[in-house]
């Protein structure tokens, strides 16, 4: 399995607790309510989470980019049609008021479906 440092996870692949993702069942679940062995939607079929890594902000704030009604890192990377792009190239990046932040290891096909945004995962 691939194992990264927690600052790789921080930095990159990580998420708010409050978007919605989508499950095989065409239902959605907060991101703060997976659990490692839910399975999870993506663009090629369905994906068992292995491994989630949390994160509390630093003083309830962090560099995020808001798109669509979820907060993202900055450097996570995103599909607009068909494109991957980084979301600092998408919007503007901003110091929110943040909670947690997510990172996820699944055991294939490494994006998720996040409030209609299909976002690369581990």
């Amino acid at each position: 399995m691939l194992r990264l440092s927690r600052n790789y996870f921080k930095r990159f692949y990580s998420i708010d607790g409050f978007g919605r993702v989508s499950l095989p069942n065409k239902s959605e679940k907060l991101v703060k309510n997976l659990q490692e062995g839910d399975l999870i939607q993506t663009t090629q079929g369905p994906a068992k989470v292995v491994e989630i890594k949390s994160y509390h902000c630093p003083m309830g704030f962090y560099e995020l980019v808001e798109l669509n009604k979820m907060l993202i890192n900055p450097n996570q990377q995103i599909r607009l049609y068909d494109e991957w792009t980084i979301a600092r190239d998408v919007k503007e990046v901003q110091f929110l008021r943040c909670h947690m932040l997510y990172s996820f290891v699944l055991d294939k096909y490494n994006e998720m479906i996040v409030n209609g945004n299909v976002i690369k995962s581990l």
